[in-house]
């Protein structure tokens, strides 16, 4: 069972480690959004910690919202995806979480 878990504001490594202990299983989908992505450029998301989590579940950003914030360097774990590619995964998902 796939869950799709929306991150939209931005938090701290540990909120995020405390969130994803509690919610996200083997194989869950995490998206980042708005200004959640700011995070992803701080060191800690750059880490081996969170390549651990995410070697887990799968991590992404949308490409155009990342543009819009001028964020260009993410951890190589995130895959960036589009528009389309968002409503298609919310459709599959057995659940759509928001953190």
């Amino acid at each position: 069972m796939m869950q799709l878990h929306l991150i939209q504001q931005k938090l701290s490594f540990k909120e995020f480690t405390d969130q994803f202990s509690r919610f996200a299983s083997a194989g869950d989908q995490i998206l980042f959004l708005n200004d959640s992505l700011y995070c992803l450029i701080e060191d800690q998301f750059n880490s081996r910690d969170f390549s651990r989590l995410s070697s887990e579940v799968n991590i992404f950003i949308i490409k155009e919202q990342a543009e819009a914030r001028n964020i260009c360097d993410f951890p190589e774990d995130i895959k960036q995806i589009d528009y389309s590619n968002f409503v298609d995964m919310s459709l599959k998902a057995n659940k759509v979480v928001s953190w």
